[in-house]
């Protein structure tokens, strides 16, 4: 992701189409859930077992404080937002108990593991907040934004924005 900073600064900030881009950072997803439904802070939830989800958790956490700091640095922090998991305690840590026992099914599902759907709860979240002011909200999965064989052209394989 460091290496294409130069073209989200220049896609992010096109004179007239400035932008917003949310990454969603899941590892460790399917434990946060269970954490909530334990009531379990997010310091409980990295350190309570000590299994490949719980340590998931804990690398999207310290992945998190990274690329903040990296976003800062590199004069994108106002226009990236790199959310993990324990970003959705505000929203789902406040639902009803009943509720929330059910948050694995209805989130997850009865499969191992985080597929497709998973991200479209944060995507229905992002939906919500800007809903009224005109903002378009458009999911892009990483492969899509993201694309190595691009990465010698400082391209991120999506489009440009502005003049190149």
């Amino acid at each position: 992701m460091l290496s294409h900073f130069r073209g989200l600064r220049q896609l992010l900030n096109s004179p007239g189409h400035e932008g917003l881009l949310v990454l969603f950072y899941a590892p460790g997803h399917e434990r946060f859930l269970e954490g909530l439904v334990r009531h379990q802070t997010d310091e409980a939830m990295v350190e309570a077992y000590d299994n490949e989800e719980s340590r998931k958790l804990r690398f999207a956490r310290d992945a998190a404080v990274y690329v903040r700091q990296k976003l800062k640095e590199n004069k994108l922090a106002d226009r990236v937002r790199f959310v993990t998991s324990f970003d959705l305690r505000a929203i789902l840590g406040r639902v009803n108990a009943i509720f929330t026992g059910q948050f694995r099914r209805f989130f997850v599902g009865p499969a191992k593991g985080i597929r497709y759907d998973a991200p479209k709860v944060v995507e229905a979240i992002l939906r919500l907040r800007v809903l009224g002011n005109g903002v378009p909200a458009l999911r892009l999965d990483h492969d899509v934004i993201f694309r190595g064989h691009n990465a010698d052209i400082e391209d991120l394989g999506l489009f440009k924005g502005g003049d190149s």
